[in-house]
């Protein structure tokens, strides 16, 4: 334990740091109280009262963007570790789920809104805070956002790739607006002539396997 002093350039493993700062290291399985951790990684552990720089420390409301390589998927931090997200189920499930318009020829799915851990949405992917409209709408106050995940989890709502897709979900909870940047830059690029059909094609696949890696576990 290292109490009321400084931590730095190293680690500090199975203990305390307490009123004090660790600095480009890592404290594993301990508590940092009232301090900074800076540059370094808080693993298995407890920050409290404190601020953690060069890493990630989630808010409630917090938005998620997770790499996926091809597409990002989009989750909204809960508190305690936890994460709720719009997702669609993969492999033979999704027949019941998705159905194809006889009139339009267009896709139409639905989507189950899950709370899991972030580590398991996360899975091997990067990840990281993106509150990208924060310049554009005022966030929601944090209990207005608790009671709409507590109206929304484990429903089954509409599923749509480019009208209500992961991204619209957490933008919605956060901001009470809908928006998808993805689905928009996709438009855009559509429109410009820069996709094809294989590209349309690509984007719903990418998408409904969203949720693939979170229910496979």
């Amino acid at each position: 334990m290292l109490q009321d002093g400084m931590l730095q350039g190293g680690m500090l493993q199975d203990g305390m740091l307490q009123g004090g700062m660790l600095q480009d290291g890592m404290l594993q399985d301990g508590m940092l109280q009232d301090g900074m951790l800076q540059g370094g990684m808080l693993q298995n552990g407890m920050l409290q009262g404190g601020i953690l720089q060069g890493g990630m420390l989630q808010d409630v409301g917090d938005m998620i963007e997770i790499n996926r390589g091809a597409f990002k998927h989009w989750a909204l931090y809960i508190g305690h570790g936890k994460v709720i997200q719009l997702i669609t189920p993969d492999g033979p499930s999704r027949v019941s789920f998705c159905s194809v318009s006889s009139f339009s020829g267009s896709v139409s799915c639905k989507g189950m809104i899950t709370i899991e851990t972030l580590k398991d949405v996360a899975s091997r992917n990067t990840y990281k805070i993106n509150n990208y409209l924060d310049n554009k709408y005022k966030p929601r106050p944090t209990d207005v956002i608790m009671g709409e995940v507590d109206k929304m989890k484990g429903r089954t709502i509409k599923y749509d790739v480019l009208g209500n897709n992961c991204e619209h979900f957490v933008t919605f909870l956060r901001y009470g607006q809908s928006e998808s940047k993805q689905a928009d830059d996709f438009m855009k690029d559509l429109l410009a002539g820069q996709l094809g059909l294989l590209g349309v094609l690509a984007v719903f696949a990418v998408s409904t396997a969203a949720a693939a890696n979170t229910l496979s576990k």
